[in-house]
């Protein structure tokens, strides 16, 4: 069983690598599209015109492929905002005692939505009240939670960027090399100097072209990486809302947080009425 778990979470990491669909994708574009073109035409000359170009396209799909994993992913989270709910709370606010069943409830809950936004915050909450003791500062706690969510999903964005930096870079080096070739077969001598015109024009035609694909490339990219990021800031947004609506004013307070005496007080008193009640009911018997 130990096995069977180990290739399935093994399996499941690699669904999630962008290196490995967007080189797939990459390779089924080249052969499918850019082979079948007619030659000289718009996808030859600049997909398949120096290698360059081949790193350029291979990247961008690189990205795109990222971005499309993001994307089902959060149309996945987006599905966890009504699937996962609470059980109802108990007239006259619930106890720390009761946040063991709120985790088992979350726990429950199905196995695509354990790694969602909504339920980590969920769970996150949870477990620190159930450490703390009390329920008094769990308004803080949510707000760190959301700064928290809000860095990981810049940080979710990292290779997307590094490739939007890196297909500029590409077609730039293009550029140059493209210059240097026209430069190293240019001939001035005057009998010579037409022979040797097409060859640079040849070069320049690299320089351009490469610079051309580069920058349409990032553009397209750059432009779905903003449609993603922000429909993930929308998500962010409705899990705050959801998880605040779930938790806030959920458990009984005794304003703790302003008085840390005021929480080990409460629990003393509650523990005093057990023992008093169960005294009681001894005596009666």
């Amino acid at each position: 069983m130990l096995a069977v778990s180990r290739v399935t979470s093994f399996s499941e990491w690699l669904l999630r690598q962008a290196f490995i669909w967007g080189g797939l994708a990459c390779l089924a574009f080249y052969a499918l599209v850019v082979r079948a073109a007619p030659e000289g035409e718009f996808l030859q000359r600049y997909f398949a015109g120096h290698p360059v170009a081949y790193c350029t396209a291979a990247l961008f799909f690189v990205g795109l492929a990222a971005l499309v994993i993001k994307f089902l992913g959060l149309c996945l989270q987006y599905a966890a905002l009504d699937g996962v709910q609470l059980p109802i709370a108990a007239t006259g606010g619930e106890t720390i005692d009761d946040v063991p069943g709120l985790l088992g409830s979350l726990s429950n809950s199905s196995a695509t939505y354990q790694d969602s936004y909504l339920v980590r915050r969920l769970r996150g909450a949870l477990q620190y009240v159930q450490q703390k003791g009390s329920t008094d500062s769990l308004e803080p706690q949510l707000r760190l939670q959301e700064d928290n969510d809000l860095a990981k999903m810049h940080h979710g964005y990292a290779m997307v960027r590094i490739i939007l930096s890196t297909i500029p870079i590409l077609g730039f080096l293009g550029t140059v090399i493209g210059i240097t070739l026209a430069i190293g077969k240019m001939d001035l001598a005057g009998a010579e100097m037409e022979k040797s015109l097409s060859a640079v024009v040849s070069g320049l035609s690299v320089a351009f072209d490469t610079t051309a694909l580069a920058l349409s490339l990032s553009t397209v990219l750059l432009f779905a990486k903003f449609c993603v990021e922000r429909l993930e800031i929308r998500l962010l947004s409705a899990v705050d809302a959801n998880s605040s609506r779930q938790l806030i004013g959920r458990f009984q307070q005794f304003g703790s947080e302003n008085d840390p005496h005021l929480a080990s007080i409460c629990r003393m008193s509650e523990q005093l009425l057990v023992a008093v009640e169960a005294g009681m009911g001894r005596q009666t018997d």
